[in-house]
């Protein structure tokens, strides 16, 4: 590139800027009537394509490692950001020219306190699953689907039959039970294999109790985005030896399958204080998956978290906000721990998992989940 086709910045840096700012509309600053502004800034938020509404107003955002997409709470800083992002603030000057000014920030505090005025679609999670429908049909949907108030992206394109026999459950079910079977599920009946060179559960038994409760657990999330409500999966081992005995690994092979994501864990705090905060700070991103981490040797206890299982939407109370906030969720919720019991409240609000100490771990053992997405066959159902 030549000297001469180098863009060169005008003599006049006022025509720079007006020049650049000409692709985007302008919003009004009324300094006698800011109120108005809020309102014009308010329909002009609506029109974006990446601001909902859950009962605040939110950002969904791409995070920098790729993961699933976020919704994020709208700060009066982020107000401003997302203003001049959207529209250039100007205010009327003396010769009736407008001046290019940054949005006030009472303004942007005025927005945010246009409660239940926002005018923004409503969001009750982010899916990367496919949606089933109340007639049984699987909805695979791209962006915002407005039956379900979800935000869908990533979904796979599933080929099903359209009728399923028997044989194909019990094949289906074999298949999954075949790709866990080096987990020690702790009423299985295992056998030695000399292959693996490590006990592995008998898949000519049915599942006991514990495979059970993981077998429920992933088809709750595989269904999670579809279900108004569900319970969430309880994965527990012994406190002393249960270290290494694969719940993080069970959680984490379940997102991936039913949402093809790695979940974000999380512990539980200093006190119940700190873990509802952590809880609700978590469920406002909207992530298909919540991941409660390593609460070991305790009673589980939580009203937010048992409100969120059984109450849609959950009224919580939100860090910085001084009102209560209605909360609907549509995350999986996973909770693993060794010594972990739950209080009494909690108990029927989950389905079990119980692990014992194995001699040679599920972390050591190599094994394979693979699944392919393929155009829909003539009779099938997607």
């Amino acid at each position: 590139m030549t000297d001469d086709e180098i863009p060169q910045m005008p003599e006049d840096a006022a025509e720079f800027v007006d020049g650049a700012l000409n692709n985007k509309p302008e919003l009004i600053v009324h300094s006698g009537d800011l109120p108005a502004t809020a309102y014009a800034l308010r329909d002009l938020f609506a029109k974006a394509v990446h601001l909902f509404d859950r009962d605040m107003p939110v950002k969904l955002v791409q995070p920098a490692n790729g993961g699933a997409m976020e919704a994020k709470p709208l700060t009066v800083s982020s107000v401003v950001v997302e203003a001049h992002r959207l529209c250039q603030p100007v205010k009327i000057g003396i010769d009736e020219k407008y001046i290019p000014i940054t949005l006030p920030d009472r303004v942007a505090r005025m927005y945010l306190d246009l409660i239940g005025e926002w005018n923004l679609p409503p969001l009750v999670g982010i899916s990367s699953a496919p949606i089933i429908a109340a007639d049984g049909t699987i909805r695979d949907i791209v962006g915002y689907d407005a039956a379900s108030e979800l935000w869908c992206s990533n979904v796979p394109l599933l080929c099903v039959p359209t009728r399923a026999g028997h044989e194909d459950a019990s094949a289906a079910l074999r298949l999954l039970r075949d790709a866990f079977k080096t987990f020690p599920f702790a009423d299985a009946v295992r056998r030695y294999d000399p292959v693996l060179g490590n006990q592995i559960v008998d898949l000519d038994y049915p599942p006991g109790r514990d495979e059970s409760g993981f077998l429920s657990g992933l088809l709750t999330a595989v269904c999670r985005a579809s279900l108004w409500l569900a319970p969430g999966c309880l994965i527990v081992a012994p406190q002393v030896s249960g270290a290494g005995s694969g719940k993080g690994l069970l959680v984490r092979a379940i997102c991936v399958i039913a949402f093809g994501i790695r979940p974000r864990a999380f512990t539980a705090g200093h006190d119940r204080q700190e873990l509802d905060k952590r809880i609700v700070a978590e469920l406002v991103e909207a992530a298909p998956a919540l991941f409660l981490d390593n609460v070991n040797a305790t009673v589980l206890s939580s009203a937010t978290l048992a409100s969120v299982l059984t109450e849609r939407p959950a009224r919580v109370r939100l860090l910085g906000y001084s009102r209560m906030v209605a909360l609907n969720s549509s995350a999986f919720i996973a909770v693993t721990g060794n010594g972990l019991t739950v209080s009494e409240d909690l108990a029927r609000r989950f389905v079990y998992c119980e692990l014992e100490r194995n001699v040679r771990t599920p972390k050591r053992v190599r094994f394979r989940l693979g699944f392919s997405t393929k155009s829909r066959p003539a009779g099938g159902s997607c």
